[in-house]
């Protein structure tokens, strides 16, 4: 990982695939398969030595800060390799600069399950950040295809791939916490990780879960355990893993935001609103959706109409403005530092 204190401003923008969205961004919105892959290639933003003049990250805004932490989960610390002690150090160093320090690391070799802790000890809050989907792990994959529901243990159903992830580390994550009785838990994730904050937060009734890009987790009544509590779940316009994972049950409607065919969507079509799908017992999103639109704006309310209007403007401004990007925008709008860049 290069040093951040070195890496030119430009680095993180200019030199990358990208088209302006707003001038409320962070960076520029970046379409590289870098910035998907490899969200860990960027510094931390936390102590990111950013030049005169450039828009400084505010931390306190709604999501940001969580949305950094998720992206400082794809740092690789889970070996006890000298390379990953430096990562570690990498991580504490940049999370002191916004009050966080204790960081607590958790890893299942076998399955792959990585997060990570820190706590902010003057405001009593502790959070906890799992590791997304990364494409060389193999364990990934057969987690994400283990789609059937299993029964939770509070209510309704869910995922098996993301339960059996989470159980990996669960007595990792409450060993750390128990050092902290008492502190305002945050849980937050990125993709896979979202997913599996989301199962965490079904245990810890009086935890705050925030989710980026996140899939659907489980049904109708494990929805439902969410309900009236402080939950964040954001959506950054076409990203398609939100659509994932198939199918909806009837509750959810044939909305670009919630069950676009991917296949589809590949190909720019959008299809009508408000069509109820014939399909029952399937899975259901979460409540309480943060919607970027695709100028980079967070919409904390909007209609499927409205985001099918979206939906259609972020077709047509990828395809005009960067006809030749490898990635179709359902995938770039799902890179960390896009979501990032709306948010802080």
């Amino acid at each position: 990982m290069e040093n951040p204190a070195i890496l030119a401003e430009n680095e993180l923008s200019d030199k990358k695939p990208s088209y302006a969205r707003s001038a409320c961004m962070l960076f520029k919105y970046d379409v590289s398969s870098q910035a998907l892959f490899s969200p860990q290639d960027t510094p931390a933003l936390f102590n990111y030595p950013f030049q005169p003049g450039q828009r400084l990250p505010n931390w306190g805004k709604p999501g940001a800060l969580c949305a950094e932490l998720s992206r400082l989960a794809y740092f690789r610390f889970e070996s006890s390799a000298q390379s990953y002690v430096q990562t570690r150090t990498t991580m504490q160093n940049a999370c002191a600069q916004v009050g966080l320090t204790r960081l607590g690391f958790f890893s299942h070799s076998g399955s792959g399950t990585e997060a990570f802790g820190a706590v902010d000890q003057g405001a009593r809050k502790a959070y906890i950040a799992f590791r997304g989907s990364q494409p060389l792990q193999y364990q990934d994959y057969l987690t994400d295809l283990m789609v059937a529901l299993k029964p939770h243990v509070r209510n309704g159903r869910v995922h098996t791939g993301f339960s059996s992830r989470y159980l990996d580390i669960q007595s990792q994550v409450q060993s750390w916490l128990n050092q902290f009785p008492g502190y305002m838990l945050t849980l937050t994730g990125h993709s896979l990780g979202g997913a599996l904050a989301t199962v965490a937060a079904a245990s810890f009734l009086d935890a705050r879960l925030v989710t980026f890009g996140s899939p659907r987790v489980g049904d109708v009544r494990f929805a439902n355990l969410f309900r009236k509590r402080a939950v964040e779940r954001y959506v950054n316009c076409l990203d398609g893993v939100s659509w994932l994972a198939p199918p909806p049950d009837s509750g959810e409607w044939l909305s670009p935001l919630y069950a676009m065919p991917l296949s589809l969507a590949a190909f720019g079509v959008v299809l009508p609103p408000n069509i109820p799908i014939p399909i029952v017992n399937g899975y259901r999103h979460l409540p309480d959706l943060r919607y970027i639109d695709c100028d980079g704006n967070l919409r904390t309310t909007v209609g499927s109409i409205a985001v099918g209007i979206d939906f259609g403007k972020a077709l047509a401004m990828h395809l005009t403005r960067r006809p030749l990007a490898k990635l179709p925008r359902m995938l770039t709008d799902h890179s960390m530092i896009n979501y990032i860049s709306a948010l802080a």
